[in-house]
């Protein structure tokens, strides 16, 4: 289990920026537990070039990394991560930046293209900003998060999501809290911009039968107890748990949970008790609201936690 955090500039406006960015982002992602493949085509971080040239609101990819799960599921139910590093320029925004397309899936090729059942590709794209800005990564050999591009150099001083993009990719769990190899829960919540904006994406990818996209719009299937309007009782805040859903109700994932804006200080990692267990979470604030939900019924009132350990 590991954490990672780190300010990079989102600029493809030379090579050298670029590169700093994008290998930034990729030391991000194996510091935290991701495995690189051996396939053929990858990016080389060294004489890559900038792709700061491509035509208005088209993303460009300028390269790609393989990932995989190293845990003891990934001989059964494996699990591939291809991330495309490139950069887009909307017809609004003055300059280009940098952004990612995820692509999730059971196998590879081995030359770079995700084979088996596969989510599709998401872009995750901002406008704002080419300055620095904070990126928070967590993961391990069988779990990824990562916030990035937050418009601004720390999730405490943020004001606005219209920048940053969050992805996490995770095991499906059993009743008490344990991975099982019955799906690979894959999840976007993006930024104000590109084509998936304001938009959260879910899929569900079973080791065998066809890839369900569970959530496609602005809300994570988080559910209160009723109709609750405050999470304060007592002693206790509550915080709420994720559901993969399909044409039953999964037990909850554990990357990421919802709560209330005005309960934690974003940037600030509390204890939370889920299946039993204390785990540490970091909330993630403005940086994560978007215009859209983090629950269900409950707009512009709650963000993402990102399990930080």
């Amino acid at each position: 289990m590991a954490v990672d955090t780190r300010t990079l500039a989102p600029d493809p406006g030379t090579s050298a920026s670029f590169r700093a960015w994008g290998s930034g982002i990729a030391a991000a992602l194996q510091a935290c537990g991701l495995t690189q493949t051996g396939d053929t085509g990858q990016i080389n971080w060294s004489t890559v070039t900038s792709p700061n040239s491509q035509a208005v609101n088209n993303f460009l990819s300028n390269g790609y990394e393989v990932y995989a799960f190293s845990d003891a599921l990934q001989a059964t139910a494996p699990c591939y991560i291809r991330i495309d590093y490139g950069s887009w320029k909307s017809s609004g925004s003055p300059t280009y930046t940098c952004g990612l397309a995820v692509t999730v899936g059971t196998s590879t090729n081995g030359a770079g293209t995700i084979t088996g059942n596969s989510s599709g590709t998401f872009q995750l794209l901002e406008q704002f900003s080419i300055n620095p800005c904070s990126n928070y990564t967590s993961g391990s050999s069988n779990r990824i998060s990562q916030l990035f591009n937050i418009y601004g150099v720390s999730l405490s001083g943020v004001s606005s999501s219209a920048s940053s993009c969050y992805w996490t990719v995770e095991r499906s769990k059993d009743s008490t809290g344990n991975d099982t190899g019955d799906f690979i829960y894959f999840a976007i919540h993006t930024s104000t911009y590109g084509p998936s904006a304001n938009g959260t994406e879910v899929v569900l990818l079973p080791v065998s039968g066809s890839p369900i996209t569970s959530i496609s719009g602005s809300a994570f299937p988080a559910f209160l107890p009723g109709l609750w309007l405050q999470s304060v009782f007592g002693n206790n805040v509550y915080v709420f748990a994720h559901y993969p859903t399909d044409i039953t109700i999964h037990n909850p994932i554990m990357n990421q949970l919802t709560y209330f804006t005005t309960d934690f200080v974003a940037g600030t990692a509390v204890a939370v008790t889920i299946y039993g267990a204390t785990h540490t979470y970091m909330p993630l604030g403005q940086a994560a609201v978007k215009s859209g939900n983090c629950l269900v019924g409950q707009n512009g009132s709650t963000s993402l936690m990102m399990l930080w350990e």
